[in-house]
């Protein structure tokens, strides 16, 4: 697992864009993709989408082990 100290500047503005799309990215009535801060979600998709993107940028555990400096 790669910590966060380990992405790149262009990773992290993905991440991001990507996280920011999926909340508030929407259709209109013709089809046409526009922002929409009202936009509902469900909270399990939202979870499940942000596994996906860790899981791309190898930032997901690959075994259970301790967590370093917490007691």
């Amino acid at each position: 697992m790669r910590g966060p100290s380990e992405l790149s500047y262009l990773d992290l503005q993905r991440i991001v864009e990507s996280i920011q799309r999926y909340l508030y990215i929407d259709r209109d009535n013709a089809g046409r993709e526009i922002w929409a801060p009202d936009k509902e979600w469900s909270g399990a998709d939202v979870c499940e989408h942000l596994a996906h993107i860790l899981s791309l940028h190898q930032l997901v555990p690959e075994q259970s082990r301790l967590v370093a400096g917490i007691a």
